[in-house]
């Protein structure tokens, strides 16, 4: 009973199952901006603090795509 609870918790947040969230790798880019932004403000982060992730995620799926 405990795992559905906390499975159907995980899938409010971030639209995956706790086996999912655990199976797969994540690379950058895995979540869209406006759910990184949102999750951001949901912590208290300021928009600086924002702004220099997603910067972070834009250069590594740059560098992903430009070696690929």
């Amino acid at each position: 009973m405990l795992f559905v609870a906390a499975n159907s918790y995980c899938l409010s947040k971030t639209g995956q199952s706790l086996f999912t969230q655990f199976t797969t790798k994540k690379g950058a880019g895995d979540q869209s901006l406006r759910e990184d932004v949102s999750q951001a403000l949901d912590k208290g982060q300021p928009i600086e603090q924002v702004i220099e992730s997603v910067i972070e995620d834009v250069e590594d799926i740059y560098h992903e795509k430009k070696s690929s």
